[in-house]
């Protein structure tokens, strides 16, 4: 698999969740690295001042329910996806 974003040196990488993880509509994750020379609380402020008063708990719910599901079985989900791709391609 290619470099993350951050293991690549970005200070912020945003995730679509919908795209990635397979949540249900277009939601995105912001991820700042460990290492990052932005300040995640002013990542945080940012947000908070150009989100919504009324975030649709449906949203969050499925977002994080395909976090959770990504890190309690995404080396296999994803050990699956290559496997099925290999498969196809040799079939091409």
């Amino acid at each position: 698999m290619p470099t993350t974003a951050l293991n690549g040196g970005a200070d912020i990488s945003i995730c679509s969740a919908h795209k990635t993880l397979g949540s249900i509509q277009a939601t995105a994750l912001i991820n700042v690295g460990k290492n990052s020379i932005i300040n995640p609380q002013k990542v945080k402020d940012a947000f908070y001042l150009m989100n919504t008063s009324s975030p649709n708990a449906m949203l969050l719910a499925d977002v994080e329910s395909s976090v959770v599901t990504m890190v309690n079985e995404g080396e296999y989900r994803l050990a699956k996806v290559i496997q099925y791709n290999t498969y196809f391609r040799q079939r091409l």
